[in-house]
């Protein structure tokens, strides 16, 4: 019975009568990405391009706390808005286009749409609930995705182009301050191969893990040649901890934790590191925003949607399972890694190790599988 209501309060809210209107007169736009870093950042050239089609229209991004550093300090922006009713309230009847790219329909947002009223909405695809869609509800009438095998970035370009807009192949937009650049060199170790270590997938899920033993293995055999620095949070620390378990030990040696940071200190380190290793999560598309060397990890399904852009990113693809976990990923790189160490082995100089590891990596169209 509950759901049966449910269902008929999304279908009210969701099928509002929407006026015609022509895109290309469009003089506002309020863009909404999805809340993770990730997610936020595959938007950000959307942005741009739209600033270089409408130079004097008003571009508005709703954001979350946890992504709202991405865009700060965009200059195709004209203003970030807090994700909150009063925003909405405030923004009635004053945007011409909505672009909603989250995944979920919810009653909560149909409500904000209600109160937003704008005069076209774009939608990115959402997850079925009750056994509805995104073609039920006349607010998403211009969903138009081609496919979900192609880059989310893609699939974004695609919902604007009635408005003219082409991607300019310049890649993410992502500034940061000098004084978290300085921080981010005092941190590193002089003389030392700077290398970032993201264990952990998504920080909400942990549902993807690195095998500690890659990272033991690596210490190993350049012992004293490098720095990692092992990226953790709140919800992950606890489970980094346990990797440095001596003083005396290899690892301990030349793996250390980053120092709790923000977001735009955790922009920084990336930046001013020579190689970033991670889980796909946010730090990979991170990495491609300042063309850092990475190899970055993806399950098979996720690798063509959400491939980090950037010209010096590397992919491996991992699909084996942790014991008695179904929906846990466990990609035990060694294999991979190997590959790229046996390139490192044969130089006698070991700061080649970064032009080693784009060499190796690019076998298989720039993708390892392993």
């Amino acid at each position: 019975m509950l759901n049966k209501l449910k269902r008929k309060i999304l279908l009210f809210l969701g099928n509002p009568q929407i006026a015609g209107f022509n895109p290309r007169q469009a003089k506002s736009f309020l863009i909404f990405p999805a809340g993770a870093l990730g997610d936020a950042l595959v938007v950000t050239p959307l942005i741009r391009d739209l600033r270089k089609k409408y130079p004097f229209a008003k571009i508005y991004v709703m954001t979350r706390k946890r992504n709202a550093d991405i865009f700060r300090e965009n200059p195709f922006i004209t203003a970030c808005i807090d994700y909150k009713i009063r925003s909405f309230i405030k923004l009635r009847n004053q945007i011409d286009v909505f672009a909603d790219f989250n995944i979920f329909i919810r009653i909560k947002s149909f409500i904000l749409y209600r109160i937003l009223n704008p005069k076209y909405f774009i939608t990115h695809y959402k997850e079925p609930v009750l056994g509805l869609t995104e073609k039920d509800f006349s607010v998403y009438k211009n969903y138009v995705c081609p496919s979900l095998r192609i880059h989310t970035l893609e699939i974004y370009i695609s919902y604007f182009k009635e408005f003219g807009v082409e991607y300019d192949g310049k890649g993410y937009d992502l500034q940061i301050g000098q004084r978290y650049l300085q921080n981010a060199e005092a941190f590193w170790k002089k003389n030392k191969i700077r290398i970032i270590f993201n264990i952990f997938g998504s920080y909400l899920l942990l549902d993807e893990a690195l095998s500690g033993a890659v990272i033991k293995d690596i210490c190993a055999r350049y012992d004293g040649k490098i720095d990692i620095a092992l990226l953790w949070q709140k919800d992950t620390k606890d489970l980094v901890l346990p990797l440095l378990s001596s003083d005396k030990d290899c690892l301990s040696r030349n793996c250390r934790l980053t120092l709790e940071t923000n977001v735009k200190q955790l922009f920084a380190l990336i930046k001013t590191a020579d190689l970033v290793i991670s889980i796909d999560t946010g730090v990979v598309h991170i990495a491609g925003a300042f063309n850092k060397n990475q190899v970055s990890f993806f399950s098979p399904s996720k690798s063509v949607e959400w491939a980090p852009l950037g010209k010096n990113t590397r992919i491996a693809l991992c699909s084996s399972r942790l014991a008695g976990k179904k929906s846990v990923y466990s990609f035990d790189c060694k294999e991979a890694f190997d590959k790229i160490d046996s390139a490192i082995g044969e130089m006698q100089a070991f700061d080649k190790i970064l032009p080693a590891i784009s060499e190796i990596a690019t076998e298989k169209d720039n993708v390892i599988y392993i």
